[in-house]
């Protein structure tokens, strides 16, 4: 038999008809639940909290409250054996968000049934060919009632808004890019350093002018905040010859080298990827070869280039004593020109320079020289998390 909706999108429902919030653990988490919970079999796939009412729009509107009670206890426990909470601290904003949220559970539980034809019969044996042929089948009408039902409960304007941004999500057609973004750029957090996540920001942010300068040429219109307009964007309505305009773009109209046009691709690369692994899209990734020939661009464009050689002696003690205010006051003149000195007596590289604070000096063991903490966050690579004494000059 089909499942119930009684059993699916955060919701179950008891024989006696009351009915609870249903937070189902994912199950890349399953381990690490069961180990906060200590449970027999090693694992935990979800928790139940009753709602106290037999009425399901009441449990769809104390359905929220509830899972977030569920997920905070949970991550309570996680916490405290050292494993990083669910949904990396993830919160729906929005009724946008709102939307997307409950659309991307709903399509995976959806996923998860089976698409082999059930026959029912009625009391007298004749076949109910008005009901859903398939368990899916059967979710997806369960899905869009309760999608109804929310909306109902929401102002007209927003109502209308969770409704259709729900049904687009659900049926895979235009998943907005922020809510996407958000949730990525949390997990990023976790797992790469300060540096990559700057050149995240500034691939979507290239991106986002190239999406804005694209849409306005075609539309006849401007648009004023391209980051705004991106992640208003659906994910599924991004074309593939849009997107394959990218990297020309970044050469031509942007003026970035070949070099730095791969380290702008790269990160869309890696959130297309965490897309399909997410099961919010399906593969082929769009960018994959985005990138090709982009070596042979960029050793073609060093050529050109005078070879790289040491400063001279001369060279260096004007760099050293130029004013950086002189003839014309620069913003940063001065803090580039204190990055000089640093840069030649530590060897420290210039985003971990950039990122000195006072906390990070520090007085060497066994040694009157003070040094400079290069920690996890700032370092590019393992081997740079390091304590750099200054040179006795």
């Amino acid at each position: 038999m089909p499942k119930k909706d009684a059993d699916v999108f955060g919701l179950k429902r008891a024989a006696s008809g009351l009915w609870s919030a249903r937070l189902s653990i994912p199950r890349d988490r399953w381990q690490d639940v069961g180990l906060a919970y200590g449970t027999k079999s090693g694992i935990r796939q979800e928790f139940l909290k009753s709602l106290q009412t037999h009425d399901r729009q009441e449990a769809i509107r104390r359905r929220g409250p509830a899972l977030d009670a569920l997920r905070s206890q949970v991550n309570e426990k996680l916490a405290a054996i050292g494993k990083p909470a669910l949904e990396g601290d993830w919160k729906v904003q929005s009724v946008v968000e709102q939307a997307v949220a409950d659309a991307l559970s709903a399509k995976e539980e959806i996923e998860k049934a089976s698409t082999v034809p059930v026959i029912t019969r009625d009391a007298n044996g004749q076949v109910m060919e008005e009901l859903p042929a398939t368990d899916q089948e059967h979710l997806k009408n369960v899905a869009t009632g309760l999608a109804e039902d929310v909306a109902q409960g929401l102002p007209d304007a927003k109502g209308h808004l969770y409704l259709t941004t729900y049904m687009e999500t659900l049926a895979g057609t235009a998943t907005p890019l922020g809510p996407l973004l958000d949730r990525w750029e949390l997990e990023r957090d976790r797992s790469v350093s300060k540096a990559s996540r700057a050149m995240d920001t500034a691939a979507f942010n290239h991106f986002a002018g190239y999406l804005a300068e694209h849409d306005s040429q075609r539309q006849g219109g401007s648009i004023t905040d391209p980051m705004k307009h991106l992640r208003a964007k659906g994910l599924e309505r991004l074309e593939p010859r849009v997107l394959g305009g990218f990297t020309e773009w970044l050469l031509d109209s942007a003026g970035l080298t070949a070099k730095t046009v791969g380290s702008r691709v790269s990160p869309l690369k890696m959130f297309w990827d965490w897309c399909i692994r997410k099961h919010i899209i399906s593969g082929p990734n769009p960018w994959d070869g985005a990138t090709r020939g982009l070596k042979q661009q960029a050793a073609r464009q060093g050529n050109g280039k005078p070879k790289r050689r040491e400063f001279s002696e001369d060279e260096l003690l004007a760099l050293l004593q130029t004013d950086p205010d002189a003839g014309k006051r620069w913003a940063w003149g001065q803090a580039i020109r204190d990055l000089m000195p640093l840069a030649l007596l530590t060897g420290a590289r210039e985003n971990e320079l950039c990122s000195l604070t006072v906390d990070k000096v520090v007085q060497l063991s066994g040694a009157e020289l003070l040094g400079i903490a290069v920690l996890e966050e700032d370092a590019k690579t393992a081997s740079s998390i390091r304590r750099v004494p200054l040179h006795p000059l």
